[in-house]
């Protein structure tokens, strides 16, 4: 699931271990869901359009397994009036199904940008992993706090992609997020 592109913050990454004290606060058989709500600028028949736009809805899902390790991904899309949720669910479910995903392999080898890590302290979570910009993979770190058994809610990002001339800056920007995620079993 790795493509040719450049993973940045390497070196960070492999500095984060995985606090494993709590780990059953969060459920392993399934995965776990935010909606976000955007829109497409395009007309009725499918091209683009600087004045039409259609409401839509995207997710993230993550999945958790029991060493420590997360997958992330982000980016499954649905036009709101084509139905609901189940969709943009259904694409993220084929790509578990396609790679095997409910569980992770010790057999084969998996490359480090394709899983992050999380550790879990208390009731905050935080979660690492590698998104997709470009082709790229750019580090990136969610921090938020465990509701209940199916549900946490993130309030921080720390990106490691810097706007501009970011490769000249040392330091990640943080912005404060508001995403609540919810359990989906398999």
């Amino acid at each position: 699931m790795t493509s040719c592109g450049v993973i940045y913050n390497k070196r960070e990454f492999k500095k984060i271990t995985n606090n494993q004290s709590n780990n059953g606060l969060i459920k392993k058989n399934g995965y776990y869901f935010h909606e976000r709500i955007s829109f497409i600028y395009e007309n009725s028949e499918g091209e683009y359009s600087a004045n039409d736009s259609i409401k839509s809805k995207s997710i993230t899902g993550i999945i958790f397994y029991k060493d420590g390790k997360a997958y992330a991904r982000k980016g499954y899309s649905y036009r709101i009036k084509d139905n609901s949720l189940n969709i943009a669910q259904e694409e993220f479910e084929k790509e578990i199904e396609k790679y095997n995903l409910k569980k992770i392999n010790k057999d084969k080898s998996c490359h480090f940008s394709t899983l992050g890590k999380y550790s879990i302290k208390n009731d905050t979570i935080i979660i690492n992993f590698f998104r997709h910009s470009q082709g790229d993979r750019l580090l990136t770190e969610l921090k938020g706090i465990i509701r209940k058994e199916n549900e946490f809610h993130i309030l921080q990002m720390k990106d490691f992609q810097r706007s501009g001339f970011w490769i000249f800056k040392t330091k990640p920007e943080i912005y404060k997020i508001s995403e609540k995620y919810r359990f989906e079993e398999y």
